[in-house]
């Protein structure tokens, strides 16, 4: 993710899914321990969106109102992704230019996204771009 930046410093704010599931304390983990090695981006917070869209969209309105110069955003999940973004947009910002946004999981939206440059950094396996066989 710090890479779509070119290196260039700002604040980070992460959205978990919750506080109790393995897959979101890991996840968590892994996240901050990533931010953790970043000398030049500061996280700022971490909410929890529940794994829903728009509980992460309206989160996202609020953090951008808390640190209206967020670069770096990651979520759990791509549902949180795509609210987060929703949210960004909303607030005249541009993904991929102005707003990194890395996420977990790897369905079609989400790797038309990162195609587009609206996702900057995508974690996820256990796919095939190749058709399934019938």
């Amino acid at each position: 993710m710090v890479n779509a930046g070119n290196n260039e410093s700002g604040d980070a704010v992460m959205i978990s899914g919750d506080l109790t599931t393995p897959a979101s304390v890991q996840r968590d983990a892994g996240g901050q321990r990533f931010f953790d090695e970043q000398p030049n981006i500061t996280l700022r917070q971490i909410v929890h969106g529940q794994w829903d869209e728009s509980i992460s969209q309206e989160q996202m309105h609020t953090l951008l109102q808390r640190y209206p110069d967020v670069r770096y955003v990651w979520t759990a999940n791509d549902h949180m992704a795509f609210g987060a973004i929703k949210a960004a947009k909303q607030a005249g910002k541009t993904p991929g230019e102005d707003i990194f946004f890395a996420t977990v999981n790897t369905p079609e939206k989400v790797l038309a996204l990162r195609e587009k440059g609206n996702i900057s950094a995508l974690g996820g396996g256990g796919i095939s771009l190749q058709p399934a066989l019938h």
